[in-house]
C-alpha cells in the first residue's frame, strides 16, 4: 500500500482455526521495539513494539470475524525501515508464502490458489510449518523524516490524531488491507507481458525464485496456469475475461484506464452501496491506470470507487468495516471461495447483521434477474417462496420505520 501528499513454524492441523502473529524482528527493533509510550484506545500496551502487536492482533481479529477458515492462518511480520519522503512513502506489502493448485477440496482444476485459501478449501495445512502470508510495514513512518509530524497511530478505535499538515495513518486499516492481499486479494500472471504464472521464471517480491518441473531454456512459454483472482478479472464493457485473452491482449486491458473489472456474484451484490465505480451489471471497477504500476495496479480496486475502500491503492484514511460500507473487499473474497462467516437473517441481504436499504437493493437487483445472489431464505420476505419487488418493499418498509414483519420461514 501506498501514501501519496525468523523462523518456521511446526506444521499444524485443521483444529487450529484463526489467525495468528509470527514475530519476525530482531530483538528491540519492530514488533520488539521496547520505547515507552503512553496507553492508545482499545490497549494496555505501553511500549511501541506492544502497541504494534496488538494493533496487528485486532486487525487479525476483525478477519477472523468475517471469514470461516478453519485452518490456522499464520501471519509472518516484520516492520523495516522501508523509507520514504516529506510526501510519501511505501506503507506496507504482503504476499502469500506459498501458492497451491489440484489438490484435494480445489474448485477449480489448473488453477493456482493462496496458500490460506488453499487450505480452508483442503481442510489441511498444505504448507506445512510455512507461514500463510509474509507481511512487511513500514518503521520509517515512525521518524519526522518520513511524512513529516505524521506517524503510525495504534489505536483500535480509529480516531487518529491530526495536524496541520495532516492526519497520521491508522495500522489497524493498513494491516486490514495487507492481510486482504495474502488472502487471495492478489494474482500472479506477469503485468507487462501478460503470460500466465508458470509459464516463466517466477521471483515473487516476498518469495523465492521457482523454475517450474520441465520449463528449463523457457520451455514453457505460452503454457501457463489460471490463478483463482485471473478468473474473475473482466474488461469492462465486452465482458471478455482476461483467463481467455491472449498475453498481450490482457497485458492491454492493464493499462486501459477504465476498463479493468471484477465480475463476481459475490461481489456486485454487495456493490449496490457504491455510489461510482461499478457498472450496471454490478461489476466493479479495478485498478488500471494508463502507467504500469506493479504492487499497486489490478489487484486493488479503482480509486474512483465511492464510498472510499480500504483496498484502494493508497491510504484512504481509518476504515475498520470488513463489511459494507467500506469493506468490499470480503465480498471479492467471497468470490474466490472464502466463506463468510455470518449467516444473514430474514431480510439482511447483504450479511452486515442490520437491515437498511442496502438490502433492499439488493432483493430488488435479484427480483429483476441482475447478477447477484440473493439466496431465498434470506430474501424471500413475504415467505411465498419467490423474490419479487414485493420483497424489496416490504424490507424498504420497515427501514422507514413502518410495522412490517418479515417471514423468511417458507424459503
Amino acid at each position: 500500500m501506498l501514501l501519496l501528499s525468523g523462523p518456521l513454524l511446526e506444521p499444524r492441523t485443521a483444529a487450529a482455526a484463526g489467525f495468528s502473529i509470527l514475530n519476525a524482528d530482531f530483538p528491540d527493533s519492530g514488533l520488539n521495539d521496547p520505547t515507552v509510550l503512553e496507553a492508545v484506545a482499545g490497549s494496555s500496551a505501553v511500549t511501541l513494539g506492544e502497541q504494534r502487536l496488538d494493533a496487528l492482533r485486532y486487525a487479525a481479529g476483525l478477519w477472523e470475524d468475517t471469514l470461516a477458515n478453519e485452518v490456522e492462518i499464520v501471519l509472518r511480520v516484520r516492520f523495516v525501515e522501508l523509507g520514504g519522503t516529506l510526501y510519501g512513502a511505501v506503507l506496507g506489502s504482503a504476499a502469500s508464502m506459498t501458492v497451491h493448485r489440484d489438490f484435494e477440496g480445489a474448485l477449480l482444476p489448473a488453477t493456482y490458489y493462496p496458500a490460506a485459501l488453499a487450505n480452508n478449501l483442503a481442510g489441511l495445512d498444505l504448507n506445512g510449518g510455512i507461514p500463510e502470508i509474509w507481511i512487511t510495514l513500514n518503521a520509517s513512518v515512525d521518524s519526522d523524516a518520513v511524512l513529516g509530524e505524521r506517524s503510525w497511530y495504534y489505536g483500535h478505535d480509529g480516531e487518529v490524531p491530526c495536524g496541520p499538515r495532516g492526519c497520521d495513518i491508522d495500522l489497524v486499516s493498513v494491516a486490514l488491507h495487507e492481510i486482504a492481499h495474502g488472502l487471495g486479494f492478489t494474482t500472479l500472471f506477469d503485468y507487462r507481458s501478460g503470460e500466465k504464472f508458470d509459464s516463466r521464471l517466477r521471483c515473487p517480491d516476498m518469495g523465492l525464485c521457482t523454475l517450474a518441473v520441465g520449463c528449463a531454456n523457457g520451455a514453457c512459454l505460452g503454457r501457463g496456469y489460471d490463478d483463482r483472482y485471473l478468473l474473475q478479472l473482466i474488461e469492462a464493457g465486452t465482458g471478455k475475461v482476461l483467463s481467455t485473452m491472449t498475453s498481450a491482449e490482457r497485458a492491454a486491458v492493464l493499462v486501459s484506464d477504465g476498463r479493468l473489472a471484477w465480475s463476481g456474484d459475490e461481489l456486485a451484490r454487495a456493490s449496490v452501496l457504491l455510489d461510482s465505480g461499478v457498472d450496471v451489471n454490478g461489476d466493479v471497477h479495478m485498478h488500471d491506470p494508463v502507467l504500469l504500476a506493479p504492487g499497486s495496479s489490478v489487484t486493488h480496486f479503482s480509486p474512483v470507487l465511492s464510498p472510499d475502500q480500504f483496498m484502494e491503492p493508497g491510504y484512504t484514511g481509518p476504515i475498520h468495516d470488513t463489511g459494507l460500507p467500506g469493506g468490499l473487499a470480503a465480498y471479492l473474497l467471497a468470490d474466490l471461495g472464502w466463506p463468510l462467516r455470518a449467516e444473514s437473517s430474514c431480510g439482511d441481504a447483504d450479511g452486515s447483521g442490520q437491515i437498511g436499504i442496502a438490502d433492499a437493493l439488493i432483493v430488488l437487483r435479484s427480483a429483476l434477474g441482475l447478477p447477484g445472489s440473493c439466496p431465498l431464505e434470506t430474501c424471500d420476505v413475504n415467505g411465498d417462496q419467490e423474490l419479487s419487488v414485493v420483497d424489496a418493499l416490504l424490507i424498504l418498509s420497515l427501514v422507514v420505520g413502518n410495522p412490517v414483519l418479515l417471514d423468511c420461514s417458507a424459503g
